[in-house]
């Protein structure tokens, strides 16, 4: 009995000081953030919300700039915005840049990265004629030259 109050105690505080990531049900926005936890072994709740849900809650202004992802960090507060939850999680995975000028690099590797979400839709949502055509055009004409300009600035 004594062992399983233990038990009970440090799922409590872990609880208290795990942070939740809320987001939609999709990987998207928040997938970098999640997969930066995943790499650092970060324990996090990660809340999917939809409809009523996050109508509601949005409406109880809840969501910085009123939308998601966001980290509820216990003790601290909401933060919003996908790149600064994902530099988050980078720091705390212990896989962010000390040095100002790496930060910078790192940080336009993603800003890239974020740029070529646009296929996000194109993976959920899209069907038929207009799948096929917004396909074509980002495999021709959006991703060909940023893979060009990304190998360029890496090989700098």
């Amino acid at each position: 009995a004594a062992a399983a109050a233990a038990a009970a105690a440090g799922a409590a505080i872990i609880a208290e000081t795990t942070p939740t990531l809320v987001y939609l049900p999709f990987r998207a926005m928040a997938e970098t953030t999640r997969m930066l936890f995943a790499y650092g072994n970060i324990p996090y709740r990660d809340e999917a919300i939809w409809g009523m849900v996050f109508h509601e809650r949005r409406k109880s202004m809840e969501f910085p700039w009123g939308k998601t992802p966001v980290l509820k960090i216990p003790g601290f507060r909401t933060v919003a915005q996908s790149g600064a939850l994902a530099r988050y999680a980078a720091k705390q995975a212990g896989v962010y840049p000390q040095d100002p000028i790496a930060c910078a690099m790192s940080d336009s590797i993603y800003e890239l990265a974020q740029e070529l979400c646009t296929i996000n839709p194109l993976v959920n949502c899209f069907v038929g004629h207009q799948f096929h055509a917004i396909r074509a055009d980002y495999f021709k004409n959006v991703l060909p030259p940023a893979l060009i300009q990304l190998e360029i600035e890496l090989t700098r």
